[in-house]
């Protein structure tokens, strides 16, 4: 049986964003790999520092102030505490059981068929563009047994069990950010703002399902049995 225990993330090739602590709006907002994530900090980031800060898109040290805490963003976070996809047990381990149990937790799920067709692409990106669609699928087939993102690391602060607070789904982003935004008392934040960033361009190949041999869609289903019964998710709706 393969393992879906709690391990380190990979960094996927630079997809780095910080985590998001707000004190004054008492969320945590846990980031996982290639799931709009870093859209989501974007439009979040600005309750978790003082109303004067300016953001730099780019790599940047991690913020720690009464506000909150935005960690390090890039690809180097050494001497950093908080940053780059930080799981929900180093983010709870860090910060405490009590801000923890009482702060609103949330994150972004995704069909993981999808999602593991979005962390090839942009590990890859650039490489397949004068490739044929047979080359590009030979390819992924190859990369997807060892590629896994072990995304119980984000989604279960205690290691098992899903315990975060709210999970909006990446099918259906604004209603979920507004429903967020209703639970920490926000107003006025409008999904509209929400920028689609390190978006993979797919136009040229082929739907979801058509991606994936036989064999690595019944790994995808085996990996991330929990993930598909928790949230509905199938090869068949992909």
């Amino acid at each position: 049986m393969l393992s879906t225990s709690v391990e380190d993330p990979p960094n996927a090739n630079g997809d780095a964003g910080p985590v998001l602590i707000s004190h004054r709006h008492k969320f945590i907002y846990v980031k996982a790999p290639k799931t709009a994530s870093t859209s989501i900090e974007v439009l979040f980031q600005r309750f978790c520092v003082p109303e004067d800060h300016e953001f730099i898109q780019a790599a940047s040290e991690e913020i720690v102030t009464e506000i909150g805490v935005v960690g390090a963003r890039g690809v180097d976070v050494q001497g950093s505490t908080n940053f780059n996809h930080m799981t929900a047990t180093q983010i709870r381990n860090l910060h405490g059981a009590d801000v923890w149990r009482n702060y609103f937790k949330f994150s972004v799920v995704r069909n993981p068929f999808d999602q593991a067709i979005s962390y090839f692409l942009f590990s890859h990106r650039g490489q397949f563009d004068a490739q044929s669609t047979d080359h590009v699928l030979a390819s992924f087939n190859l990369w997807v047994p060892k590629n896994l993102l072990p995304l119980k690391a984000f989604y279960c602060g205690n290691g098992e069990q899903l315990d975060l607070d709210f999970y909006i789904k990446y099918e259906a982003l604004n209603d979920g950010i507004q429903f967020v935004a209703s639970q920490l008392g926000i107003k006025g934040l409008q999904p509209t703002e929400l920028q689609h960033l390190k978006r993979s361009d797919r136009s040229r190949l082929p739907a979801t399902r058509d991606w994936f041999s036989r064999e690595n869609a019944a790994l995808i289903e085996q990996y991330y049995e929990w993930l598909l019964e928790a949230f509905g998710y199938s090869w068949s709706t992909t």
